[in-house]
C-alpha cells in the first residue's frame, strides 16, 4: 500500500498519486513487482483544496491519477451506505473507461493494472492452489 504523504524533495502530491513514487521509485528503482493498492482517498492529503467541481466526484479523479502513476488498486473506504458506496464505485469505474476511451490512459495501462500486471508482463501474482487435506478413501 502506498501512502497518501507528500514525501518532501520527491514529490509535492501524495505519494499514491505520483508516477514518481509509484512507478519510478517503488516498480524501476527498488524492483517491485508485487500489487500496488493506493490508501483511502479520502485521507486528508487527498482531500485537501483545491477542490474540484462539485459535479467531478474527486475520487473518480484520484482513481484515474492513481492508475496514472502506476497503481494497480484504488482503496475507498465506505463511509455512508452501501448504496453510496456501490455508485462511487461505478463512477470510479466510468472515470477509468473515460479516460481510456478519451486516450488519457492507454487501454493496456488499465487492463495491466486490473491483472495486478501494471504494465510489466510478469507481475501477477500466483493464484493460489486448493490444498487437499481429505485422506485418501475417507469421502
Amino acid at each position: 500500500m502506498v501512502s497518501n504523504a507528500k514525501v518532501r524533495g520527491l514529490t509535492t502530491i501524495p505519494a499514491s498519486l505520483s508516477y514518481q513514487v509509484v512507478t519510478g521509485e517503488l516498480r524501476d528503482a527498488l524492483g517491485f513487482k508485487g500489487l500496488i493498492v493506493t490508501d483511502s482517498p479520502s485521507a486528508k492529503a487527498i482531500t485537501d483544496p483545491p477542490p474540484l467541481p462539485l459535479s467531478i466526484p474527486k475520487a473518480t479523479v484520484e482513481a484515474v491519477e492513481a492508475v496514472e502513476a502506476g497503481d494497480d488498486m484504488v482503496l475507498f473506504d465506505l463511509t455512508g451506505s452501501a448504496k453510496t458506496g456501490l455508485a462511487l464505485a461505478e463512477h470510479m469505474s466510468d472515470a477509468l473507461v473515460g479516460a481510456v476511451n478519451s486516450g488519457r490512459l492507454p487501454k493496456s495501462e488499465l487492463v495491466s493494472a486490473g491483472t495486478g500486471a501494471g504494465g510489466q508482463g510478469n507481475r501477477s501474482l500466483p493464484i493460489p492452489q486448493p490444498v487437499n487435506t481429505r485422506t485418501p478413501g475417507t469421502g
